[in-house]
Protein backbone atom coordinates (compact mmCIF):
# COMPACT_ATOMS: atom_id res chain seq x y z
CA UNK A 1 0.00 0.00 0.00
CA UNK A 2 1.34 3.50 -0.73
CA UNK A 3 1.59 6.15 1.76
CA UNK A 4 -1.19 8.07 -0.25
CA UNK A 5 -3.14 5.37 0.18
CA UNK A 6 -2.70 4.68 3.62
CA UNK A 7 -3.49 8.50 4.23
CA UNK A 8 -6.60 8.08 2.50
CA UNK A 9 -7.71 4.92 4.41
CA UNK A 10 -6.96 6.62 7.62
CA UNK A 11 -8.85 9.65 6.67
CA UNK A 12 -11.87 7.53 5.35
CA UNK A 13 -11.79 5.69 9.23
CA UNK A 14 -11.83 8.76 10.92
CA UNK A 15 -14.81 9.71 8.95
CA UNK A 16 -16.42 6.68 9.65
CA UNK A 17 -15.53 7.04 13.44
CA UNK A 18 -17.00 10.31 13.49
CA UNK A 19 -19.82 9.31 12.31
CA UNK A 20 -20.54 6.47 14.13
CA UNK A 21 -19.91 7.95 17.79
CA UNK A 22 -20.89 12.15 16.82
CA UNK A 23 -23.81 13.32 18.85
CA UNK A 24 -27.15 14.37 17.88
CA UNK A 25 -26.43 17.37 15.64
CA UNK A 26 -28.13 19.96 18.06
CA UNK A 27 -29.14 24.17 17.72
CA UNK A 28 -27.14 26.57 19.44
CA UNK A 29 -29.49 28.18 21.32
CA UNK A 30 -30.60 24.73 22.79
CA UNK A 31 -27.34 24.85 24.56
CA UNK A 32 -26.54 28.31 24.51
CA UNK A 33 -26.81 31.73 25.84
CA UNK A 34 -26.06 34.84 23.73
CA UNK A 35 -24.41 38.44 24.93
CA UNK A 36 -25.63 41.44 22.22
CA UNK A 37 -25.99 45.44 23.03
CA UNK A 38 -25.09 48.87 21.28
CA UNK A 39 -21.98 51.08 21.93
CA UNK A 40 -22.80 55.03 21.97
CA UNK A 41 -20.57 58.52 22.45
CA UNK A 42 -21.71 60.65 24.87
CA UNK A 43 -23.80 62.07 22.64
CA UNK A 44 -25.84 58.89 21.96
CA UNK A 45 -24.31 58.98 18.50
CA UNK A 46 -23.03 55.04 17.28
CA UNK A 47 -19.51 54.08 17.61
CA UNK A 48 -18.47 51.47 15.11
CA UNK A 49 -15.22 49.38 15.25
CA UNK A 50 -14.67 48.95 19.29
CA UNK A 51 -13.75 45.95 20.35
CA UNK A 52 -15.57 44.32 23.23
CA UNK A 53 -13.95 41.69 24.66
CA UNK A 54 -16.52 38.65 25.85
CA UNK A 55 -14.55 36.88 29.30
CA UNK A 56 -15.94 33.85 30.66
CA UNK A 57 -15.35 34.41 34.57
CA UNK A 58 -15.03 31.25 35.73
CA UNK A 59 -12.93 29.71 32.66
CA UNK A 60 -11.39 32.76 31.65
CA UNK A 61 -11.96 32.13 28.12
CA UNK A 62 -12.10 35.07 25.88
CA UNK A 63 -13.92 36.11 22.77
CA UNK A 64 -13.61 39.23 20.50
CA UNK A 65 -16.59 41.03 18.42
CA UNK A 66 -16.11 44.23 17.06
CA UNK A 67 -19.12 46.33 16.61
CA UNK A 68 -20.62 47.95 13.08
CA UNK A 69 -21.76 51.25 11.74
CA UNK A 70 -24.30 51.17 13.61
CA UNK A 71 -22.63 50.56 16.93
CA UNK A 72 -24.03 46.64 17.51
CA UNK A 73 -22.01 44.06 18.38
CA UNK A 74 -23.29 40.48 19.55
CA UNK A 75 -21.78 37.27 20.18
CA UNK A 76 -23.96 33.89 20.43
CA UNK A 77 -22.85 30.45 21.13
CA UNK A 78 -21.99 31.13 24.73
CA UNK A 79 -21.89 28.47 27.58
CA UNK A 80 -24.38 29.90 30.25
CA UNK A 81 -22.56 31.10 33.30
CA UNK A 82 -21.13 34.34 34.10
CA UNK A 83 -19.15 37.24 32.02
CA UNK A 84 -17.69 40.06 32.28
CA UNK A 85 -17.81 42.72 29.11
CA UNK A 86 -15.43 44.83 28.03
CA UNK A 87 -15.73 47.88 25.47
CA UNK A 88 -12.20 49.59 23.98
CA UNK A 89 -12.41 52.35 21.50
CA UNK A 90 -10.04 54.50 20.29
CA UNK A 91 -10.01 57.99 21.70
CA UNK A 92 -12.54 57.03 24.62
CA UNK A 93 -12.01 55.21 28.14
CA UNK A 94 -12.17 51.22 28.63
CA UNK A 95 -15.68 50.47 29.66
CA UNK A 96 -16.23 47.64 31.44
CA UNK A 97 -19.41 45.23 32.64
CA UNK A 98 -19.16 42.53 35.04
CA UNK A 99 -21.01 39.50 36.60
CA UNK A 100 -23.72 39.27 33.33
CA UNK A 101 -25.60 36.56 33.83
CA UNK A 102 -26.12 33.94 30.48
CA UNK A 103 -28.88 31.63 30.34
CA UNK A 104 -29.68 29.12 27.96
CA UNK A 105 -31.89 29.97 25.43
CA UNK A 106 -31.92 33.82 26.27
CA UNK A 107 -29.62 36.99 24.84
CA UNK A 108 -28.25 39.18 27.82
CA UNK A 109 -28.19 42.68 26.61
CA UNK A 110 -25.21 45.07 28.00
CA UNK A 111 -24.89 48.65 26.13
CA UNK A 112 -22.63 50.95 26.79
CA UNK A 113 -21.56 54.55 26.48
CA UNK A 114 -18.31 55.39 26.12
CA UNK A 115 -16.69 58.53 27.93
CA UNK A 116 -13.83 60.25 26.24
CA UNK A 117 -10.65 59.59 27.20
CA UNK A 118 -7.35 57.29 27.11
CA UNK A 119 -7.95 53.59 26.44
CA UNK A 120 -5.69 52.99 29.15
CA UNK A 121 -8.88 54.46 31.62
CA UNK A 122 -11.41 52.49 32.86
CA UNK A 123 -14.92 52.94 33.77
CA UNK A 124 -16.99 50.64 35.62
CA UNK A 125 -20.86 49.92 34.18
CA UNK A 126 -23.39 48.80 36.52
CA UNK A 127 -25.96 47.01 34.04
CA UNK A 128 -29.46 47.00 35.64
CA UNK A 129 -31.68 43.94 34.77
CA UNK A 130 -34.17 44.73 32.37
CA UNK A 131 -38.16 45.11 33.38
CA UNK A 132 -39.20 43.16 30.31
CA UNK A 133 -37.93 40.18 28.12
CA UNK A 134 -36.94 42.28 24.67
CA UNK A 135 -35.25 39.51 23.14
CA UNK A 136 -37.60 36.39 22.27
CA UNK A 137 -41.59 36.49 22.89
CA UNK A 138 -41.80 32.75 25.03
CA UNK A 139 -43.25 32.81 28.14
CA UNK A 140 -41.06 30.41 30.28
CA UNK A 141 -39.66 30.14 33.90
CA UNK A 142 -35.82 29.28 34.30
CA UNK A 143 -34.30 28.21 37.46
CA UNK A 144 -30.52 28.62 38.30
CA UNK A 145 -28.53 25.49 39.37
CA UNK A 146 -28.33 27.23 43.22
CA UNK A 147 -32.66 27.78 43.29
CA UNK A 148 -32.69 24.01 42.33
CA UNK A 149 -30.67 23.13 44.76
CA UNK A 150 -32.16 25.04 47.68
CA UNK A 151 -35.43 24.38 47.11
CA UNK A 152 -37.49 22.07 48.58
CA UNK A 153 -38.14 18.78 46.38
CA UNK A 154 -39.43 15.08 46.92
CA UNK A 155 -36.79 12.60 46.44
CA UNK A 156 -34.18 15.63 44.91
CA UNK A 157 -36.16 15.12 41.62
CA UNK A 158 -35.85 18.45 39.39
CA UNK A 159 -39.00 17.76 37.69
CA UNK A 160 -41.12 18.71 40.46
CA UNK A 161 -39.61 22.60 40.48
CA UNK A 162 -41.94 22.51 36.96
CA UNK A 163 -44.80 22.60 38.92
CA UNK A 164 -43.60 25.53 40.05
CA UNK A 165 -44.77 27.48 36.88
CA UNK A 166 -47.96 28.79 36.15
CA UNK A 167 -50.37 26.37 33.81
CA UNK A 168 -49.17 22.90 35.07
CA UNK A 169 -50.52 20.16 37.09
CA UNK A 170 -49.59 16.65 37.80
CA UNK A 171 -51.60 14.27 36.50
CA UNK A 172 -53.28 11.83 39.39
CA UNK A 173 -51.64 8.44 37.94
CA UNK A 174 -47.78 8.33 37.26
CA UNK A 175 -46.28 5.99 35.35
CA UNK A 176 -44.93 2.79 37.78
CA UNK A 177 -41.30 2.76 38.34
CA UNK A 178 -41.07 -0.67 36.82
CA UNK A 179 -41.40 1.40 33.53
CA UNK A 180 -40.01 4.66 34.44
CA UNK A 181 -37.69 4.22 37.26
CA UNK A 182 -35.74 7.38 36.68
CA UNK A 183 -38.68 9.28 38.14
CA UNK A 184 -40.33 11.17 35.56
CA UNK A 185 -43.20 12.66 36.59
CA UNK A 186 -46.65 13.35 34.45
CA UNK A 187 -47.25 16.56 34.38
CA UNK A 188 -49.79 18.80 32.03
CA UNK A 189 -48.98 22.28 30.75
CA UNK A 190 -51.66 24.38 29.96
CA UNK A 191 -54.47 22.06 30.06
CA UNK A 192 -51.98 19.73 27.27
CA UNK A 193 -51.90 16.25 27.20
CA UNK A 194 -48.56 15.38 29.45
CA UNK A 195 -46.46 13.49 26.28
CA UNK A 196 -46.80 17.03 24.40
CA UNK A 197 -43.92 18.33 26.61
CA UNK A 198 -40.98 18.18 24.85
CA UNK A 199 -37.81 17.56 26.68
CA UNK A 200 -34.13 18.94 26.01
CA UNK A 201 -30.67 17.83 27.52
CA UNK A 202 -27.48 19.66 26.74
CA UNK A 203 -29.56 20.38 23.49
CA UNK A 204 -30.33 16.58 22.67
CA UNK A 205 -33.69 15.08 22.66
CA UNK A 206 -34.35 13.40 26.20
CA UNK A 207 -37.97 12.25 25.36
CA UNK A 208 -39.11 8.50 25.45
CA UNK A 209 -40.78 8.13 22.23
CA UNK A 210 -43.28 5.71 23.66
CA UNK A 211 -43.95 6.52 27.22
CA UNK A 212 -43.76 10.34 25.91
CA UNK A 213 -41.50 11.01 29.53
CA UNK A 214 -38.19 12.24 30.40
CA UNK A 215 -35.40 9.69 29.68
CA UNK A 216 -32.09 10.42 31.52
CA UNK A 217 -33.75 12.81 34.96
CA UNK A 218 -29.84 14.46 35.98
CA UNK A 219 -29.10 14.70 39.43
CA UNK A 220 -29.70 18.10 40.79
CA UNK A 221 -26.41 18.55 41.44
CA UNK A 222 -25.41 18.27 37.57
CA UNK A 223 -27.62 21.00 36.62
CA UNK A 224 -26.63 24.59 35.69
CA UNK A 225 -30.30 25.73 34.44
CA UNK A 226 -33.46 24.14 33.63
CA UNK A 227 -36.07 26.46 31.82
CA UNK A 228 -39.53 25.64 31.04
CA UNK A 229 -41.36 27.68 28.41
CA UNK A 230 -45.12 27.69 27.59
CA UNK A 231 -45.97 29.30 24.73
CA UNK A 232 -44.42 31.40 21.76
CA UNK A 233 -41.42 29.28 22.29
CA UNK A 234 -39.07 28.88 18.98
CA UNK A 235 -40.15 26.75 16.10
CA UNK A 236 -37.70 24.73 16.54
CA UNK A 237 -39.55 22.76 19.31
CA UNK A 238 -42.50 22.57 17.16
CA UNK A 239 -42.71 19.05 18.03
CA UNK A 240 -43.84 19.90 21.47
CA UNK A 241 -47.15 21.15 21.54
CA UNK A 242 -47.76 22.05 25.32
CA UNK A 243 -44.14 23.01 26.35
CA UNK A 244 -41.10 22.25 26.20
CA UNK A 245 -38.32 21.66 29.15
CA UNK A 246 -34.33 22.74 28.55
CA UNK A 247 -31.80 21.72 31.02
CA UNK A 248 -28.11 22.47 30.92
CA UNK A 249 -25.36 20.41 32.83
CA UNK A 250 -22.70 21.97 34.68
CA UNK A 251 -18.94 22.69 32.89
CA UNK A 252 -15.71 22.65 34.72
CA UNK A 253 -13.65 26.19 35.20
CA UNK A 254 -9.96 26.65 36.62
CA UNK A 255 -11.24 26.74 39.54
CA UNK A 256 -11.29 23.28 41.66
CA UNK A 257 -14.55 22.81 43.33
CA UNK A 258 -17.17 20.28 44.25
CA UNK A 259 -20.29 19.02 46.66
CA UNK A 260 -21.15 15.96 48.74
CA UNK A 261 -24.44 15.55 50.41
CA UNK A 262 -26.69 12.70 51.85
CA UNK A 263 -30.35 12.76 52.27
CA UNK A 264 -31.56 9.99 54.83
CA UNK A 265 -35.25 9.37 56.02
CA UNK A 266 -36.72 6.59 57.73
CA UNK A 267 -39.39 5.15 60.39
CA UNK A 268 -37.45 3.58 62.94
CA UNK A 269 -34.49 5.14 65.17
CA UNK A 270 -31.30 5.28 64.81
CA UNK A 271 -29.84 3.14 61.52
CA UNK A 272 -31.72 -0.36 61.91
CA UNK A 273 -30.75 -3.03 59.14
CA UNK A 274 -31.94 -2.70 55.29
CA UNK A 275 -32.80 -6.58 56.01
CA UNK A 276 -36.07 -7.44 54.04
CA UNK A 277 -38.67 -9.39 55.53
CA UNK A 278 -41.00 -10.44 52.02
CA UNK A 279 -43.27 -13.11 53.94
CA UNK A 280 -44.64 -11.88 57.32
CA UNK A 281 -46.68 -14.74 58.99
CA UNK A 282 -49.90 -13.88 60.82
CA UNK A 283 -48.10 -13.49 63.97
CA UNK A 284 -45.54 -10.95 63.09
CA UNK A 285 -47.64 -7.78 62.10
CA UNK A 286 -44.74 -5.14 62.61
CA UNK A 287 -44.76 -1.97 60.47
CA UNK A 288 -42.11 -2.80 57.71
CA UNK A 289 -39.58 -0.90 57.51
CA UNK A 290 -39.20 2.64 55.50
CA UNK A 291 -35.73 3.41 54.82
CA UNK A 292 -34.48 5.88 51.90
CA UNK A 293 -31.16 6.76 51.54
CA UNK A 294 -29.46 9.47 48.65
CA UNK A 295 -26.28 9.64 49.02
CA UNK A 296 -23.20 11.58 45.97
CA UNK A 297 -21.46 14.52 45.24
CA UNK A 298 -19.92 16.30 42.14
CA UNK A 299 -16.36 17.14 41.48
CA UNK A 300 -15.13 19.87 38.47
CA UNK A 301 -12.23 21.79 37.54
CA UNK A 302 -9.45 21.98 34.53
CA UNK A 303 -7.11 19.54 33.11
CA UNK A 304 -5.38 22.30 30.78
CA UNK A 305 -6.13 26.23 32.39
CA UNK A 306 -8.29 27.94 29.89
CA UNK A 307 -8.77 24.90 27.85
CA UNK A 308 -9.81 21.83 29.17
CA UNK A 309 -12.47 21.46 31.79
CA UNK A 310 -14.06 18.32 33.40
CA UNK A 311 -17.24 17.84 35.74
CA UNK A 312 -18.49 14.96 37.25
CA UNK A 313 -21.03 13.76 39.53
CA UNK A 314 -22.87 10.61 40.98
CA UNK A 315 -25.72 9.98 43.12
CA UNK A 316 -26.44 6.66 44.23
CA UNK A 317 -29.89 5.96 45.97
CA UNK A 318 -31.21 3.44 48.38
CA UNK A 319 -34.73 2.81 49.35
CA UNK A 320 -36.95 0.15 51.35
CA UNK A 321 -40.39 1.27 51.57
CA UNK A 322 -43.37 -1.32 53.36
CA UNK A 323 -45.12 -3.39 49.85
CA UNK A 324 -48.03 -5.59 50.56
CA UNK A 325 -48.63 -8.38 47.55
CA UNK A 326 -52.16 -9.84 47.02
CA UNK A 327 -52.33 -12.98 44.14
CA UNK A 328 -52.70 -16.49 43.70
CA UNK A 329 -51.37 -19.44 45.04
CA UNK A 330 -52.08 -23.39 44.26
CA UNK A 331 -54.36 -24.50 47.00
CA UNK A 332 -53.89 -27.85 48.65
CA UNK A 333 -56.24 -29.37 46.71
CA UNK A 334 -54.15 -28.43 43.64
CA UNK A 335 -51.56 -29.72 45.52
CA UNK A 336 -52.36 -33.04 45.68
CA UNK A 337 -53.64 -33.14 42.31
CA UNK A 338 -57.26 -31.91 42.82
CA UNK A 339 -58.24 -29.20 40.19
CA UNK A 340 -61.89 -29.90 40.25
CA UNK A 341 -62.53 -26.03 41.73
CA UNK A 342 -60.84 -24.95 38.87
CA UNK A 343 -63.21 -26.21 36.25
CA UNK A 344 -65.82 -24.45 38.06
CA UNK A 345 -64.41 -20.93 36.88
CA UNK A 346 -64.56 -22.05 33.05
CA UNK A 347 -63.67 -24.69 30.47
CA UNK A 348 -60.74 -22.83 29.82
CA UNK A 349 -59.16 -24.72 33.30
CA UNK A 350 -59.89 -28.04 31.64
CA UNK A 351 -56.93 -30.30 32.14
CA UNK A 352 -56.55 -33.10 29.57
CA UNK A 353 -54.30 -36.43 29.66
CA UNK A 354 -51.09 -35.75 27.73
CA UNK A 355 -50.92 -39.16 26.98
CA UNK A 356 -54.02 -39.58 25.45
CA UNK A 357 -54.36 -38.79 21.54
CA UNK A 358 -51.87 -37.37 18.72
CA UNK A 359 -49.11 -37.20 20.83
CA UNK A 360 -47.63 -34.53 17.93
CA UNK A 361 -50.93 -32.52 17.23
CA UNK A 362 -52.99 -32.93 20.64
CA UNK A 363 -56.17 -33.94 19.04
CA UNK A 364 -58.27 -36.28 20.70
CA UNK A 365 -56.84 -36.30 23.72
CA UNK A 366 -59.22 -36.92 26.75
CA UNK A 367 -59.91 -34.84 29.94
CA UNK A 368 -58.75 -36.12 33.31
CA UNK A 369 -61.98 -37.25 35.22
CA UNK A 370 -63.56 -34.19 37.84
CA UNK A 371 -60.47 -32.67 36.45
CA UNK A 372 -58.32 -34.63 38.79
CA UNK A 373 -54.76 -35.81 37.79
CA UNK A 374 -53.51 -39.20 39.25
CA UNK A 375 -51.39 -38.95 42.08
CA UNK A 376 -48.76 -41.53 39.55
CA UNK A 377 -48.89 -38.61 37.26
CA UNK A 378 -48.02 -35.94 39.28
CA UNK A 379 -44.11 -34.57 38.25
CA UNK A 380 -41.62 -34.98 41.27
CA UNK A 381 -39.37 -32.01 39.84
CA UNK A 382 -42.71 -29.42 39.93
CA UNK A 383 -44.13 -30.59 43.55
CA UNK A 384 -40.35 -29.92 44.86
CA UNK A 385 -40.80 -26.56 43.36
CA UNK A 386 -44.30 -26.14 45.04
CA UNK A 387 -42.06 -26.74 48.43
CA UNK A 388 -40.88 -23.35 47.84
CA UNK A 389 -44.20 -21.89 47.23
CA UNK A 390 -46.08 -20.58 50.12
CA UNK A 391 -49.71 -21.97 51.24
CA UNK A 392 -52.57 -19.80 50.81
CA UNK A 393 -53.28 -17.45 53.41
CA UNK A 394 -56.54 -15.90 52.08
CA UNK A 395 -60.18 -17.06 51.50
CA UNK A 396 -59.85 -16.01 47.71
CA UNK A 397 -62.84 -14.43 45.25
CA UNK A 398 -66.25 -15.83 46.01
CA UNK A 399 -66.76 -18.95 43.93
CA UNK A 400 -63.19 -19.16 43.00
CA UNK A 401 -61.11 -19.70 46.35
CA UNK A 402 -57.64 -20.03 44.12
CA UNK A 403 -57.95 -16.41 43.05
CA UNK A 404 -56.10 -14.04 45.07
CA UNK A 405 -55.63 -16.36 48.24
CA UNK A 406 -52.42 -15.02 49.26
CA UNK A 407 -51.87 -11.97 51.10
CA UNK A 408 -48.24 -10.71 51.90
CA UNK A 409 -46.28 -7.41 53.52
CA UNK A 410 -42.92 -6.83 53.65
CA UNK A 411 -39.89 -4.48 52.13
CA UNK A 412 -39.77 -3.29 48.59
CA UNK A 413 -36.43 -2.87 47.69
CA UNK A 414 -35.00 -0.24 45.18
CA UNK A 415 -31.19 0.96 44.07
CA UNK A 416 -30.25 3.19 41.57
CA UNK A 417 -26.80 4.13 40.90
CA UNK A 418 -26.38 7.41 38.18
CA UNK A 419 -23.55 9.48 37.41
CA UNK A 420 -22.65 12.06 34.52
CA UNK A 421 -19.71 13.21 33.34
CA UNK A 422 -18.84 16.15 31.07
CA UNK A 423 -15.73 17.72 28.71
CA UNK A 424 -15.43 20.87 28.08
CA UNK A 425 -12.76 22.07 25.09
CA UNK A 426 -12.10 25.31 24.45
CA UNK A 427 -9.83 25.38 20.97
CA UNK A 428 -9.70 29.27 20.30
CA UNK A 429 -12.40 31.67 20.43
CA UNK A 430 -14.11 30.39 16.89
CA UNK A 431 -13.66 26.92 17.85
CA UNK A 432 -15.04 25.04 21.14
CA UNK A 433 -17.02 21.96 21.99
CA UNK A 434 -18.59 19.91 24.70
CA UNK A 435 -19.13 16.33 25.35
CA UNK A 436 -21.15 14.77 28.39
CA UNK A 437 -21.93 10.82 28.99
CA UNK A 438 -24.58 9.81 31.05
CA UNK A 439 -25.50 5.87 32.99
CA UNK A 440 -27.72 4.67 35.16
CA UNK A 441 -28.87 1.29 35.85
CA UNK A 442 -31.19 0.43 38.65
CA UNK A 443 -32.82 -2.70 40.60
CA UNK A 444 -35.73 -3.44 42.01
CA UNK A 445 -36.79 -6.46 44.40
Amino acid sequence: MSKRDSVVCRVILLALLTAAFAPQIVSAQQVYGSIYGTVVDPTGSAVPKVKVTITDQAKATKFEVVTNEAGNYSKDRLIPGTYTVQAEGTGFRTAVSRDIIVNVDKSSRVDFTLEVGQVTEQVEVTAAAPLLQSDRADVATTFTGDQLVNLPALDRNFMAHELLTPGTNALQWQHASSENPQGSVQIMVNGQHFNGTGFQLDGTDNQDPILGIIVINPAIDSITEAKIASQNYDAEFGYAGAGIQIVSTKSGSNALHGSAFEYLRNNSPGFASFARNPFNSAENTQVPPVKWNQFGGSVGGAVIKNKLFYFGDAQLTRRRTGSSVKTSVPTQKARDGDFGEYILAGPINVLYDPTSGDPKTGLGRKPFASNMIPKGMLSQQALNILKFVPASNAPGDPGASFRNNFVATGSEAFDSNQWDTRWDWFVNEKQSMFGRYSNASFNKS
